[in-house]
């Protein structure tokens, strides 16, 4: 059950890891226009903006792909000594507390992102709203915390599992 979670999880991580992709390229591709035009003396209004808002955009969406594909560090100087169960089992509760922060952190960017629309806040020079970013990055956090929270569960069910194979050997 857990595995078939974690599957569809990270199919719709994968999708937005995509998105993240084809922000990245546009993006690139913005800057080296951008670039080019400068040297024409036209260079494109609210240039940084766009990249400003597009990095946003790519951490967020591609946060949940990382967890899942584990590319993210891990300094496990003190768990690399413990017995496998203990060390399963610390680090569930740590990835519980991450998600528990990281979903309390997504809930604080969606609120912002509602009082931001309702006080009407635009970018300075392009005059783009900032709440459906935030509402993005909101969302993207909401997805690595749940994501963090199924490998939580995933940790402490195989440490248990261990601890019940050694008790029945």
């Amino acid at each position: 059950m857990l595995a078939r979670i974690k599957n569809g999880y990270d199919r719709l991580g994968g999708w937005f890891a995509e998105a993240a992709l084809f922000v990245l390229l546009a993006a690139t591709f913005f800057t080296v226009a951008n670039a080019i035009a400068r040297q024409f003396h036209s260079p494109v209004g609210g240039a940084t903006e766009i990249i400003s808002y597009s990095a946003a955009a790519i951490i967020a969406l591609s946060l949940a792909y990382s967890q899942a594909m584990r590319v993210h560090t891990v300094i496990d100087v003190v768990s690399e000594h413990m017995p496998k169960t203990a060390r399963d089992i610390t680090r569930s509760i740590v990835l519980l507390i991450a998600s528990v922060v990281f979903l309390i952190a997504s809930w604080e960017m969606i609120s912002l992102a509602m009082s931001w629309q309702r006080m009407g806040l635009v970018s300075e020079t392009l005059r783009i709203p900032h709440y459906p970013l935030l509402i993005a990055i909101g969302v993207g956090i909401a997805l690595f915390g749940f994501r963090v929270a199924l490998d939580s569960v995933g940790y402490l069910a195989e440490s248990l599992g261990g601890a019940r194979r050694k008790r029945d050997e």
